[in-house]
């Protein structure tokens, strides 16, 4: 999975946001994940504790949990539309590019790393021209399994995007686990690893979750290894981040 992106060339001017979750405020109880616990295992290790998988896709709406997230603050992009809540100790660390000096053509990019600053997930939001997929058509649905869809509803402009999470057999024969915001249909895609947003405003927007190398996916063993990772203090938070999505 490769992201192509027909950017405007080298007279884009790149202003640096730095933006820390640290200095946002409480997010109200109605908005904010359930907080984890401090240590957890890293997904891209390879190594996770015994667990069973949930109970179905259909997982409990944020709402449901409201009373666990009042100790996570919330966190906004700057671009008027985007945020999503952090656990106490995680930050958002994401750039902002102006392509050509239109503002019309603005770009956003980063990481979500946990306490320790190892990398959770990863922030793309294009608007400069591009599309998100694969270098070939048409494709071939590997063997994947649905973990979880959580709807997002009103959450995202459109009622129609999910927090997902699953797992499928990649090229080199390892698993690759996926988690994020989508309105793709993880069920029938025939590349279930794309995960994206196509709002108005950018050509695509992910939110998703990455190894410590803070660019690619976790990768397990097989299913079984990454269907534990789910019972883990790490993907409890990770979750927790991409069900408090909100894009308005």
């Amino acid at each position: 999975m490769t992201i192509r992106r027909a950017l405007l060339p080298a007279a884009a001017a790149l202003l640096l946001v730095t933006l820390l979750a640290g200095c946002a405020t409480a997010a109200p109880a109605d908005s904010v994940p359930p907080a984890p616990a401090a240590a957890a295992p890293q997904p891209s290790a390879g190594e996770a504790g015994a667990a069973s998988p949930p109970d179905s896709p259909a997982a409990s709406a944020p709402a449901e949990q409201a009373s666990e997230w009042v100790d996570w603050a919330r966190f906004e992009v700057g671009d008027g539309h985007t945020s999503w809540s952090l656990p106490p100790g995680w930050t958002a660390e994401i750039e902002r590019q102006v392509v050509e000096g239109n503002a019309e053509w603005t770009d956003y990019e980063g990481l979500v790393r946990d306490a320790a600053g190892t990398p959770m997930l990863q922030f793309i939001a294009i608007a400069s021209g591009g599309q998100y997929g694969t270098d070939f058509s048409p494709c071939e649905r590997p063997q994947t399994e649905v973990f979880e869809s959580l709807p997002l509803g009103e959450q995202v402009a459109g009622g129609t995007a999910h927090a997902v999470t699953l797992a499928h057999v990649g090229g080199d024969g390892r698993v690759t686990l996926s988690a994020g915001v989508s309105t793709n249909d993880p069920e029938a895609s025939c590349e279930p690893g794309i995960l994206a947003l196509y709002p108005e405003q950018y050509d695509f927007l992910l939110l998703q979750i990455v190894a410590d190398d803070g660019m690619n996916p976790p990768t397990f063993v097989g299913f079984d290894e990454a269907r534990a990772y789910l019972d883990t203090e790490e993907y409890a938070a990770i979750r927790g981040v991409l069900a408090s999505f909100e894009y308005r």
